[in-house]
C-alpha cells in the first residue's frame, strides 16, 4: 500500500473593509461568522448573515481593569463673569427680542466681621446695550439675612448715579449672613442679580495687658571714640593729678587734656 502525502495549499484571507461613514449608508450584508473592518477607525464587526452592518454590534474584548485615580488638577477661576468682562461678541448674544440688552450686577460694599457690620452700601452696576447706566432705572430690592431667613422687599428704588440705592448703618449682628436679590427694570427690559455677604469670625482683638516688669540692666556699651583736636587734628589724651604733679611734667603735651585736683 502506497502513502499518500495530502497536498498543502496556501491560502491568504481578506476581510471586507470601508470607512465607517460608507458602512453606515451600505445595504452590504456580511456572511454568518464573515468580519467587517472600519478602516478608518479600525473597529470590526462580525456578520449573522441576515442583518446590515450598521445593525450588528462592534466586536470588542473584555472589560478592563479600572485603572488610576488621576492627580487633582488645578483649581479653576470662581465663575464669576462680570460685564465688563465680557467679549464685544458675549455681549451682542445677550441682546433681547427688540434688539437690545439690559445687564446688572448687584454688590454689597463693607466688611461682616466678628458679628459686627461696617456701614454696608448695596449698588447696582447695570448696562444697556453695553452702556453703564447712571439714571434713568429702577430697582426692586429684595433681601434676608442677620437672623431673619423670610424675604423683605423694597420696590422701585431710585439709586444715585454710582449705583446705590441701599444702606445697613454699623452695626452688631446676628445671623451670620446678607443676602440681596434685584430686579432691574429699564426700557421695558428686566434683569437680576444677587449676592451674598457673610460673616467672618477671625477673634476680636483684646484690651492691652498690663506693662511687664523691667529687665536686667544690659551689658555696658563698647567705648566711645578720641575725641580729636580741632587745631591739630590729632587724638586727645586725659591726664588727671596733683599741682606737683603736673609742674613735674616737663614737656607738656598740646594734645593731651591735663586734669588738676587738690
Amino acid at each position: 500500500m502506497t502513502e499518500t502525502t495530502p497536498e498543502v495549499v496556501p491560502i491568504r484571507v481578506r476581510h471586507k473593509r470601508m470607512p465607517a461613514s460608507e458602512w453606515a449608508r451600505s445595504d452590504f450584508v456580511l456572511y454568518d461568522g464573515e468580519l467587517g473592518i472600519e478602516s478608518d477607525t479600525g473597529k470590526v464587526k462580525v456578520g449573522n448573515g441576515s442583518d446590515q452592518f450598521s445593525a450588528l454590534q462592534y466586536l470588542t474584548g473584555p472589560k478592563g481593569d479600572r485603572g488610576e485615580r488621576g492627580e487633582q488638577g488645578p483649581r479653576g477661576a470662581d465663575g464669576v463673569m462680570r460685564f465688563e468682562n465680557l467679549t464685544s461678541q458675549q455681549r451682542e448674544s445677550l441682546r433681547g427680542e427688540n434688539g437690545h440688552s439690559l445687564n446688572a450686577n448687584v454688590r454689597i460694599e463693607g466688611s461682616y466681621r466678628n458679628g459686627a457690620t461696617s456701614q454696608l452700601n448695596l449698588i447696582a452696576d447695570v448696562y444697556y446695550d453695553g452702556t453703564r447706566l447712571t439714571s434713568g432705572y429702577t430697582v426692586d430690592y429684595y433681601y434676608r439675612g442677620f437672623g431673619n431667613n423670610n424675604w423683605q422687599s423694597l420696590l422701585s428704588q431710585t439709586p444715585d448715579a454710582n449705583g446705590k440705592f441701599g444702606q445697613w448703618n454699623a452695626s452688631q449682628r446676628s445671623g451670620g449672613w446678607l443676602e440681596v436679590y434685584i430686579v432691574v427694570t429699564y426700557n421695558g427690559i428686566k434683569a437680576a442679580a444677587s449676592t451674598r455677604l457673610d460673616n467672618v469670625s477671625d477673634g476680636a482683638t483684646g484690651p492691652a495687658g498690663p506693662r511687664g516688669a523691667d529687665g536686667a540692666r544690659g551689658a555696658d556699651g563698647a567705648p566711645g571714640q578720641n575725641i580729636i583736636n580741632q587745631n591739630s587734628g590729632q587724638p586727645m589724651k586725659y591726664w588727671s593729678g596733683t599741682r606737683s604733679q603736673y609742674d613735674a611734667i616737663a614737656n607738656k603735651d598740646a594734645n593731651t587734656i591735663y586734669d588738676i585736683y587738690r
